[in-house]
């Protein structure tokens, strides 16, 4: 992650955003001008005051971040896969998981509260890395993860430190998935680091090594470069990626 990026997100953490605010002062003085233009022939209708200053400076959208594209990438695969239920663990519920529910149900574990009333979502509150907890939950034929494990055990979202949380919560998960079901995952790939408390960062050689060796065959593996371009080579050199995202899908043969 670039560092003035990361400023930035810690800064918007205690209410300041600096790219926002510089947007702002460069919308101001046009503001002010129409301001002046509209009191001077508003055609009857009444004023008040609500300034947004910044959108005109903005895209219509964001679709080149990980999220968006990685929500699209797993949604389309489990919709050819059709699964008759569909687990999924710590998703973004307002991309990935909406995006199933246009087509199926989805149960959903999060360890952060949620209360939701809409149609076809089931929604448990969850510690995935606790094994007692998964005695109480079924076993799914497809099961999805994205952009989670590597927050297990940091603390981040109220969870409890442990360094090892990644490998048990991931463990867990695996247990949850029924023979011959498949395993959609994806996380941060690059130089392995921990970035502390936001996330880690994995050689996807090692989770693929991980999840191969508690019964599972890779299906394919595609990965962001950090300029957000799918690739699909195994055997680069992952240390020079500094902030990629490995797309995994595994199938379970025990």
């Amino acid at each position: 992650m670039k560092p003035l990026k990361k400023i930035s997100i810690i800064l918007r953490q205690i209410g300041f955003d600096p790219f926002e605010a510089l947007l702002f002062l460069r919308g101001l003085p046009r503001y002010i001008f129409l301001c002046f233009k509209l009191y001077s022939n508003s055609h009857g209708w009444a004023i008040r005051f609500f300034p947004i200053l910044t959108d005109r400076y903005k895209r219509a959208g964001s679709i080149n971040s990980q999220y968006f594209i990685q929500d699209l990438y797993f949604a389309k695969k489990i919709l050819r896969s059709k699964p008759t239920r569909h687990l999924d663990i710590g998703s973004r519920v307002d991309g990935f998981v909406s995006h199933l529910l246009v087509f199926m149900d989805v149960e959903v574990l999060d360890i952060r509260p949620l209360e939701s009333n809409i149609q076809g979502l089931v929604f448990r509150q969850f510690d995935i890395i606790s094994k007692e907890n998964i005695k109480h939950i079924g076993r799914y034929p497809s099961v999805s993860c994205l952009h989670t494990i590597e927050h297990f055990g940091l603390g981040r979202y109220g969870d409890k430190y442990d360094l090892d949380g990644w490998a048990k919560g991931l463990s867990n998960i695996l247990e949850l998935i029924e023979h011959e079901g498949l395993f959609y995952l994806s996380t941060p790939i690059g130089f392995r680091r921990i970035e502390f408390n936001a996330h880690r960062i994995f050689d996807p050689k090692e989770i693929i090594s991980f999840v191969c060796n508690q019964g599972f065959s890779l299906v394919s593996f595609e990965y962001l470069d950090d300029n957000n371009k799918i690739e699909s080579k195994v055997e680069v050199d992952f240390f020079k990626i500094t902030y990629g995202c490995g797309f995994f899908i595994f199938k379970k043969h025990i």
